[in-house]
């Protein structure tokens, strides 16, 4: 249970690990059927991270990193909301 005002916030962002590890900068340790789920106030306009290749900045920070993210995402619109293609998250170059 999450106390306080985000326990009645509904999930409508998912980050699932398909592969039996899936990189990413910090120190968790990513394998195979993680699922994050997240709440979002605006997901048909998704805060993006990383997608396709990774930047050079990331990979010269990181150079254990994979040439390309491996995560897959998504998220749940209301009947009638459009996907966009999203904004760059202040997190890109991690």
């Amino acid at each position: 249970d999450i106390p306080g005002p985000f326990q009645q916030m509904p999930c409508n962002v998912f980050v699932y690990c398909p592969l039996e590890e899936c990189w990413e900068p910090d120190a968790w340790h990513a394998t195979k059927g993680d699922c994050w789920l997240k709440f979002s106030e605006a997901p048909a306009k998704p805060e993006v991270n990383v997608r396709g290749d990774l930047s050079r900045a990331v990979k010269e920070r990181h150079p254990e990193a994979p040439p390309r993210v491996q995560w897959v995402s998504g998220v749940l619109l209301p009947p009638g909301v459009e996907l966009t293609n999203g904004t760059w998250s202040p997190r890109v170059n991690w």
